[in-house]
């Protein structure tokens, strides 16, 4: 603050308000680096640009949403390339957060147009956001689409998130034999030391079990006990003692 007091009025005094904001966001004084942003946030250039995002990752933090989304939604206007499509993806995020669904999947959707050269990662996260929004409106059969294009794209925590998605939209869909399926490639394409992996295979072998494909459950349940972590070992081992015991005559 004193340096912004002693600059000139410009640049220099912009860089120091910015980071006087920075030290209040630091310290969790968010009324005092909100009164500095958004005023930078007007101004054009680098300084504009970072106090613009400052600010609307503070309303993400603090509320309220629907100012998260408009800042995330102007960053994106004065943006370009990747950061445009990283802009589109926080403000799909607010939107989400207001359960504005059409309006998430707008961004996202325009995130995907604007993005192609963006690197895989960030486009594969882009697609599981959107099958993750259509599935949470409602539409399991719409959202498998780009949740099955987000889990090809390779094996990455997003990869995996949009696979675990994928599972559960099939299942709301009533496709289980696909849900299945798609458990059971988590289990095989990620390591069950990953409690979500583990979990995954124990979701495929529930599924199994409800088919009557009791001897393929057991071999996931083994496949999990010896594999995986304690918590989800445990779980796998006392599927495996139910499977074991008698069943009771009466």
């Amino acid at each position: 603050r004193r340096a912004a007091a002693l600059a000139p009025e410009g640049d220099r005094a912009a860089e120091a308000r910015l980071e006087a904001a920075r030290s209040h966001l630091q310290a969790g004084e968010w009324g005092p680096a909100r009164e500095l942003l958004e005023p930078l946030s007007a101004g054009e250039g680098s300084v504009g640009l970072a106090a613009l995002r400052e600010l609307a990752r503070l309303f993400e933090r603090q509320g309220p949403a629907d100012a998260a989304r408009e800042a995330w939604d102007e960053l994106a206007r004065r943006t370009r390339a990747e950061e445009r499509c990283r802009a589109r993806r926080s403000g799909a995020g607010a939107a989400r957060a207001l359960l504005d669904w059409a309006g998430a999947e707008a961004r996202l959707r325009t995130a995907l147009e604007e993005c192609a050269a963006s690197p895989a990662l960030l486009r594969q996260a882009v697609l599981a956001d959107l099958g993750e929004v259509l599935l949470l409106a409602g539409r399991p059969d719409a959202a498998a689409e780009p949740l099955a294009a987000a889990a090809e794209m390779g094996t990455s925590p997003e990869g995996l998130r949009a696979f675990q998605i994928l599972g559960r939209a099939l299942e709301a869909a009533g496709r289980g034999q696909e849900a299945l399926e798609t458990y059971l490639r988590i289990g095989y394409l990620y390591p069950l030391s990953d409690s979500e992996v583990a979990g995954a295979f124990l979701r495929a072998g529930r599924l199994l079990e409800s088919q009557g494909q009791l001897d393929q459950a057991r071999a996931v349940y083994e496949k999990v006990a010896g594999d995986a972590a304690e918590g989800p070992a445990r779980e796998a081992r006392e599927h495996l003692a139910r499977l074991a015991a008698p069943e009771d005559p009466r």
